[in-house]
């Protein structure tokens, strides 16, 4: 059915139906899953179900918002197995399933104009294996839904920016913080070779100027939760050097 719809109608549905996961019933896996299935039978989404955390097999919980370094995190684990590590669900349920088994989540946070701007741009450039555009307003609020969802259980969870965490200067602090709080353990920061720099947008990234109203809202959120940390200098989250943009942009994070 999906395929003969235009895929025009297909982005519409998609940022429809993306964020009924996000605002209603965010805790409930049933809901993600139904909404899930809907959408690859509708729209022909990504035929990809996140399973559910696993007190019985997973160990440790990396969770964030989309294009926040959850991979990048990921890779760095040490005291466990790939197959011990739930992530990249990008959903608010598997938060307090982790604590309710008694690990403590590691919380990505990503200032919301980067989350934006990043997500305009891999699909410009066609990075993504889902061929359905996100839009800028879309991409904004089912951020702040997550990281209002989040807020709840600031307290319970190490939560960590990706300013720290991506930044040489400021990762073995960061690296410190998660160990003492959750008794995961990373490797050092990663010296990576600069090999298949990211291709640029087309045709640059343009945000209506309405969407850009909606920031300050998210701006305020992300400085209650990530304690106003001192931004990166303009533009270097998309145009940092290859050594470290490569694994950030290139993995679906």
């Amino acid at each position: 059915m999906g395929r003969q719809v235009p895929r025009s109608i297909h982005n519409i549905l998609f940022n429809l139906g993306v964020p009924l996961s996000y605002l209603f019933f965010p805790r409930s896996y049933r809901w993600y899953w139904l909404n899930k299935r809907i959408g690859i039978w509708l729209i022909g989404l990504e035929n990809l179900v996140m399973p559910r955390f696993d007190p019985g097999r997973h160990r440790v919980l990396v969770e964030g918002f989309r294009h926040s370094a959850n991979g990048f995190v990921v890779g760095l684990v040490e005291s466990c197995t790939p197959e011990q590590i739930h992530s990249h669900s990008h959903h608010i349920w598997s938060i307090p399933s982790a604590l309710r088994a008694g690990v403590v989540p590691i919380v990505l946070i990503r200032r919301p104009r980067e989350v934006m701007l990043s997500t305009l741009r891999r699909t410009e450039a066609d990075w993504y294996y889902n061929p359905h555009r996100l839009y800028a307003a879309t991409s904004l609020l089912i951020w702040h839904s997550f990281y209002r969802n989040v807020r709840k259980y600031a307290d319970r969870v190490c939560l960590v920016s990706f300013d720290e965490i991506t930044s040489p200067a400021t990762f073995p602090k960061a690296r410190e913080r998660i160990a003492a709080r959750t008794g995961v353990r990373l490797a050092e920061f990663p010296d990576f070779s600069p090999v298949n720099p990211s291709p640029e947008p087309k045709n640059g990234i343009r945000v209506p100027p309405w969407v850009e109203r909606l920031l300050p809202a998210c701006d305020r959120l992300y400085d209650e939760l990530a304690g106003g940390q001192p931004a990166q200098p303009r533009g270097q989250a998309e145009t940092m050097s290859p050594a470290i943009r490569v694994p950030l942009e290139t993995t679906n994070s």
